[in-house]
């Protein structure tokens, strides 16, 4: 699938998992982005087109889908580059942007999906229950993603086993089920502000 270059005035390198503090900074990022071009206190160039790069261990379901959420609403286009590696919930992540590119050599690890909790002294009967209702609805909003944004029927998630099977793919992979719209070897425009 071929999709339309993006005009970039920002880029944000971020490499590491989708867990706070990171993506409170990453968040923090985002939202900056989007503020007028002179807010009390803040004069800056607006975005009209933002590249990420991007490279995470994965991380906590509930950071990757709020981040998700953020990105789908932003209003100028959005780029995500994926490098290095690409894991586990980071794979959903990048399924948020516009445009999604890979470089040659970047791998994608799929696994199935589990669900923490923060460090807490103990927990209720009742809330232990709600551990796996969580972890189903994730699951469940996943395989709705890989739908809208791949273009992938429920039989083609069934039959790739993602949420199922350990295993480890590549940009040939990502490019054939359309995680990613292109492999290449992107560069950052120069002049442009990154963050």
């Amino acid at each position: 699938m071929t999709q339309t270059p993006i005009n970039f005035t920002h880029a944000i390198v971020y490499s590491g998992p989708l867990n706070p503090p990171q993506t409170n900074i990453l968040r923090n990022q985002l939202a900056f982005l989007n503020q007028p071009q002179q807010s009390p206190g803040i004069m800056h160039l607006p975005c009209k087109g933002l590249l990420i790069i991007f490279s995470s261990s994965g991380g906590n379901t509930f950071e990757m889908r709020s981040l998700y959420d953020l990105i789908r609403c932003l209003p100028y286009p959005i780029e995500i580059h994926a490098t290095g590696v690409i894991k586990s919930a980071a794979v959903f992540l990048m399924l948020a942007a516009d445009r999604r590119t890979a470089a040659p050599g970047t791998t994608f690890l799929f696994h199935p999906w589990t669900w923490g909790t923060e460090l807490h002294p103990g927990h209720a009967a009742e809330a232990l229950q709600l551990f796996p209702m969580q972890l189903e609805d994730d699951v469940d909003w996943g395989k709705q993603i890989l739908k809208e944004r791949c273009d992938l029927s429920n039989e083609q998630i069934s039959i790739l086993e993602l949420f199922e099977t350990p295993r480890i793919e590549d940009a040939d992979f990502a490019l054939k089920h359309e995680l990613i719209h292109e492999e290449v070897e992107r560069k950052i425009p120069p002049g442009i502000m990154t963050l």
